[in-house]
Order: C-alpha cells, then sequence, then structure tokens
C-alpha cells in the first residue's frame, strides 16, 4: 500500500484551505515527494530537526498565502524510533500554536512502523489506498494495526482510478465504499 499524499494533494484542496494556515509536513523519511510537489528544496528539514541540527520554523518553507511545508530534510532512511518520536511530538507542541492545520504525510504503514508511532498522537488518520493497486484485505489490515496501535482512522481517501473502475463499483462514491468495507458494513 502507498501512503500517495503527493498525489492526493491538489490544487483545489490547497486552494480550499488558502485561508487557513495549514502546514504540510514530510515524515516520509525514506521516499520524500512533497517538496516535489510543493517546487521546494528539501536539503534541510524534519530529518535535521529530529537530528537536532535545525530548529523546525526555520525548516519550514512558504508554498502560497496559508501554505507550508516541513520537508523531510537530508537524511534519507532515517526512522522513527522512539527518541525521535518524542522528539516529534515536542515538534508538533512547538507548531501547533504557528497553524490551524498539520498534516503530516507518512511512510507505508504496511510496510514500515513510522505511521503506527505516530498514529496515536494525531487527531484523525486517513488512509490512502491506490485504486486498482490496494486490496480489500489490505484495506482492513491497515486500519487494524493503525487502531490497535491507538490511531483513530477517520476516512479513506482512494486514489486514482474511477467508481466505474473499482471493484466495489456500484456502492456510490470510491471514498464511499471503501468507508462501507472499512466499517465491515460490506461482504466485499
Amino acid at each position: 500500500m502507498t501512503t500517495g499524499l503527493g498525489w492526493v494533494l491538489s490544487d483545489e484542496l490547497i486552494a480550499a484551505n488558502s485561508s487557513k494556515r495549514v502546514l504540510l509536513i514530510d515524515a516520509n523519511l525514506r521516499s520524500p515527494t512533497l517538496h516535489q510537489m510543493c517546487s521546494m528544496q528539501n536539503r534541510r528539514g524534519l530529518a535535521d530537526v529530529l537530528a537536532e541540527t535545525l530548529d523546525p520554523v526555520e525548516a519550514i518553507q512558504h508554498v502560497n498565502d496559508g501554505l507550508s511545508l516541513l520537508p523531510a530534510g537530508g537524511f534519507g532512511g532515517v526512522r522513527l524510533r522512539r527518541p525521535r518520536l518524542e522528539k516529534m511530538q515536542q515538534v508538533l507542541g512547538a507548531l501547533l500554536p504557528l497553524f490551524e492545520r498539520i498534516i503530516v504525510d507518512a511512510p507505508a504503514v504496511l510496510e514500515y512502523r513510522d505511521a503506527l508511532t505516530m498514529a496515536p498522537f494525531a487527531d484523525a488518520v486517513l488512509l490512502v489506498v491506490q485504486a486498482g493497486e490496494t486490496s480489500v484485505a489490505d484495506l482492513r489490515d491497515a486500519r487494524a494495526v493503525l487502531e490497535k496501535a491507538g490511531g483513530r482512522v477517520a476516512g479513506v481517501i482512494m486514489n486514482g482510478g474511477s467508481t466505474a473502475a473499482s471493484p466495489m463499483a456500484g456502492r456510490g462514491t470510491p471514498a464511499a465504499a471503501l468507508l462501507e468495507t472499512l466499517s465491515g458494513r460490506t461482504g466485499a
């Protein structure tokens, strides 16, 4: 399962939040993409902040009115182990007063533990799934491990595809079908 947040964030979403102060944090330290989506640099960022070599506010880049980015930074392959997780909590605590919304992109939940270690501290978790690639079993497994870790799964975003192409076609929108599946209300 891929996280795919970079592909989900569209001009419409960014425009809809332009009246809010929104911070995107690229916590996908193994394979960061948000800096490319925002046409920003990735030389310094979250990895540097977690290593305590850079202040979080100094690492933030202004994308447009209301939207800022804390890119992953230069240390590829960094994982959020206990000391870094505690530092991540401190960073989020320091940044919360500066933004109305903070959106954190993490690696795929079934491939890496990073999202599981952060999930209990998020107000909500959105699963991003790829149409035609993410199985219903993987979706259920992802929900189960996130909930076991203390995460609150608020919904699912289907990336790519259409309702007609979905294996859950005929159940409304792809997101509605996935939410039905997640809640266990269907036999899929």
